[in-house]
């Protein structure tokens, strides 16, 4: 079995948030923010997942989701996706609700989308009735914009580069999660076969980009250059960013809550595709190992958050997420 870090072909898969109506917020990331539902599952005595990608525009998808040909795609594909986790009832259940982040110590931040025009597409956010915790034109940082999704969730809205090589108005662009330590966060994630593709430092906090480029497309050498931004604002598929604040690092006990604390639970994890489930775990050795169950693993990343291992095809001739 092989266990070299570089042999198990980690691929970024999915960044997933629990969601109280699956119907009320597939459609949101569909109709409103232009997102394809690629495949659903049905895991875990009932509950459901809905994976969402944004599709180059023009692009047809040929698969029905929820059948073998939609998970064998899922499952093969080298974008990232944003995946909705539903129990189903809670929709039903006033009592049930998914806590978005953005409160005190909250480690996730936000979805990003990037578009064109900030100021057209959020007003056409706003004829359809979108709500915003922080409209395009108000400061700080005016030009960009933050919504709210069905459950609450922050959505950013962000101006693209003219020069990207796709037309839609939207594209889910970044998943945002807080962390204390770059020095252990970054070098985690390079194990995983992403790289620091732009740096954005400000004097209270430091924004890092991490993506796993294409070989044929490779990012520039300096993350910190214009070049770097440039080649970040023209990614039709979504990277991770990693929000720094300054001097977190130094404080023993700081800790960010990661979405799996009692009365934190909106966002769940991360997940990455490998080749060999077994293999790649062994390669990262026992540290972070959180659990094994029906062919996946979760470990934890050096902030606690949950990261799960799937295997790259899925499982038997049905293509399944777990054994």
């Amino acid at each position: 079995m092989a266990t070299n870090l570089e042999e198990q072909n980690f691929g970024f898969h999915t960044s997933a948030l629990r969601v109280k109506n699956a119907s009320a917020s597939v459609d949101f990331y569909v109709k409103v923010m232009g997102m394809t539902l690629i495949d659903k599952f049905e895991v875990n005595a009932g509950q459901h997942l809905y994976y969402l990608a944004t599709l180059r525009a023009g692009e047809a998808y040929p698969h029905e989701p929820g059948s073998t040909a939609a998970h064998k795609c899922t499952l093969t594909t080298p974008s990232a996706n944003l995946c909705l986790i539903h129990s189903p009832g809670s929709e039903k259940d006033d009592a049930f609700k998914v806590h978005p982040g953005e409160q005190d110590k909250d480690g996730y931040g936000h979805v990003g989308f990037n578009c064109t025009d900030p100021v057209a597409s959020c007003a056409g956010l706003e004829a359809k009735g979108v709500v915003f915790k922080k409209k395009v034109d108000e400061e700080p940082m005016k030009g960009m914009a933050f919504a709210l999704d069905p459950d609450g969730y922050c959505v950013e809205v962000v101006k693209r580069s003219a020069n990207a090589p796709f037309s839609n108005e939207f594209n889910f662009s970044q998943t945002m999660l807080r962390i204390k330590d770059p020095s252990k966060t970054l070098p985690f994630y390079e194990r995983l076969g992403l790289t620091c593709v732009r740096q954005k430092p400000t004097s209270a906090f430091t924004l890092y980009f991490l993506y796993k480029a294409p070989s044929d497309k490779p990012a520039p050498t300096d993350p910190k250059s214009d070049e770097a931004t440039e080649y970040v604002k023209c990614q039709l598929a979504p990277l991770i960013n990693f929000c720094h604040v300054h001097g977190t690092e130094t404080q023993p006990d700081f800790k960010y809550f990661v979405g799996q604390e009692e009365g934190r639970q909106g966002f769940a994890q991360l997940s990455f595709l490998v080749d060999n489930v077994p293999a790649a775990a062994k390669a990262l050795g026992p540290a972070g190992l959180l659990k094994e169950s029906r062919g996946s693993v979760t470990i934890t990343d050096p902030d606690g958050y949950w990261i799960e291992l799937n295997k790259r095809g899925g499982y038997g001739e049905a293509a399944a997420l777990y054994e």
